[in-house]
């Protein structure tokens, strides 16, 4: 049974993260000091936990996979959901770093489309790599080695965060 999680400890603060990007969704609608501030919550939280966990993964957990799975184009759909969360992550802060007032209409529509997309692309994201990819990591290497590739892709993430 596998037991280990990529995510460590901080799955849980993880999806209450992902959960966020639902709710700053749902808050710039309505606009206002509320709207903003969850805003700007969730862009702290892409750049200093998703995107340094996406780079760590990639770094660590995706050769081991290829080498696991035999084959590079294994994982290429997790490189492409890389790329479209880096990106929608790119979006939604040159928006918001654009904001000189009160978001418009079609800014409010801009910051919503890209967080509510962060929002499903993230959770499915994570869960695919957790539900499907981590037991073939699994099988593939032993729970054991799993477990360590899981504390070194933590402390990378960590690392890439205090950048």
């Amino acid at each position: 049974m596998v037991t280990t999680r990529l995510t460590g400890d901080g799955s849980r603060s993880l999806a209450a993260g992902i959960d966020r990007l639902r709710s700053a969704a749902e808050a710039v609608e309505h606009g206002g000091w509320q709207g903003l501030t969850e805003l700007d919550e969730s862009v702290d939280f892409l750049l200093y936990r998703v995107i340094p966990q996406l780079q760590a993964r990639e770094a660590i957990l995706h050769p081991v996979l290829e080498r696991a799975l035999g084959a590079p184009q294994a994982i290429a759909a997790l490189r492409r959901e890389h790329e479209e969360i880096a990106r929608l992550t790119r979006e939604l802060v040159a928006v918001r770093d654009g904001l000189l007032a009160a978001p418009t209409r079609q800014e409010r529509r801009t910051l919503q489309r890209a967080l509510y997309g962060l929002h499903a692309l993230v959770r499915l994201h994570f869960a695919k790599e957790e539900e499907i990819y981590l037991p073939l990591l699994a099988s593939a290497v032993g729970e054991e080695e799993a477990a360590r590739l899981a504390e070194r892709i933590a402390e990378e993430a960590d690392r890439l965060a205090e950048r």
